[in-house]
């Protein structure tokens, strides 16, 4: 292992990856530890949307140029990380997510976006075979999805060709100062010095910060994504509703998530942080989400943190749906939806 670097990356992730090539392609000497494998959690199962809708405004200029980038990695990385730019529908169970939509086509006209509203009868045209009782939805066409586990793959190969290094199964113990400044990372395996360190650690971040002394507020939310066996296309467009997201991917399989509902696990840490919690109203708006979907707590509206605290990104991790929890109403009737919406695409194949 190398004992010095100009930056160390910690997570091997998407996000690890990627900043590890565009630093190396610059000529920086880095080095990157991961505790697992490549990629292991988040970047390995996830729904792989890239989407532009529904962004708040302040994003979007960092959204659109990560756009651009998408569209050119597969030339770029050398490598097939299966990206279709094949739109991105958001659909519409009632009149109020419908305004939600109506409310950000005001963003989508700034950007120059293409979005448009869609009526009942023009969702089909989109994805063919939908059924359900859906009001409307919101299309931005050049919207796309990838393969997450590929892309990630494609980053850190790209990032060693260009002179990256790359350690698996080595954990990182925490951060080194000196003078009040970066020192060095400390893994399993020695110290390696640095005056620069990235934190790529995904939900694992808070424990690293913790090391330097500093407070990182995270919340662990666990959402389930499934993989079918291929079918015959049905659509190359994502698709994001109240209950269900799915995409189809290359192969014909669908990568099929529960549309913004997550699972939340109450840990001791968020116990010690709960003054100046409220609790999310069910329905609300999940941030990033073009307009609805709750985290839940149980089959109730877990706690939303106000103040610059809630600032911090919320982190997911893998895993299953507990068993035994009692779905809300509201969750009952989206996924009464959705069995339908998917009972349509079904009909259409066969």
């Amino acid at each position: 292992m190398e004992r010095d670097a100009d930056v160390v990356v910690v997570g091997a992730g998407i996000v690890g990856c990627a900043t590890a090539y565009f630093l190396a392609r610059r000529g920086a000497r880095v080095v990157v530890v991961e505790r697992g494998s490549v990629p292991g959690e988040q970047s390995r199962k996830n729904w792989g949307f890239v989407r532009q809708q529904g962004r708040d405004p302040v994003e979007m200029p960092l959204v659109m140029e990560a756009h651009r980038l998408w569209r050119g990695l597969p030339r770029e990385l050398g490598a097939d990380i299966e990206w279709i730019q094949g739109g991105n529908l958001a659909l519409a169970a009632d009149d109020r997510r419908m305004a939600r939509f109506e409310a950000w086509l005001p963003v989508a006209r700034e950007f120059g976006l293409a979005t448009r509203l869609l009526r009942p009868r023009d969702l089909g045209a989109v994805v063919p075979g939908l059924a359900g009782d859906w009001v409307g939805g919101m299309h931005t066409p050049g919207d796309g999805h990838a393969d997450p586990e590929k892309t990630t793959d494609a980053f850190a190969r790209a990032a060693v060709a260009y002179g990256a290094s790359l350690h698996l199964e080595c954990a990182v113990q925490g951060v080194s100062t000196r003078a009040g400044a970066v020192s060095g990372v400390i893994t399993e395996h020695g110290e390696i010095r640095t005056p620069t360190v990235v934190c790529a650690a995904g939900a694992w971040s808070a424990r690293l910060a913790r090391t330097l002394g500093l407070d990182l507020p995270q919340r662990w939310v666990r959402g389930t994504v499934a993989r079918t066996t291929p079918v015959p296309a049905v659509s190359a467009c994502a698709v994001w509703a109240p209950g269900v997201a799915f995409r189809q991917c290359r192969d014909g399989s669908f990568t099929i998530a529960a549309g913004g509902a997550l699972d939340h696990d109450v840990t001791l840490d968020e116990l010690l942080e709960k003054q100046g919690a409220v609790p999310l109203p069910r329905g609300a708006a999940a941030a990033g989400e073009p307009g609805g979907g709750a985290a839940r707590l149980g089959g109730a509206p877990a706690a939303a943190r106000v103040g610059p605290r809630s600032r911090a990104a919320a982190e997911s991790r893998e895993g299953a749906t507990q068993p035994g929890r009692a779905p809300a109403p509201a969750a009952v009737a989206a996924a009464a939806r959705d069995r339908a919406a998917l009972g349509g695409l079904h009909r259409r194949r066969a």
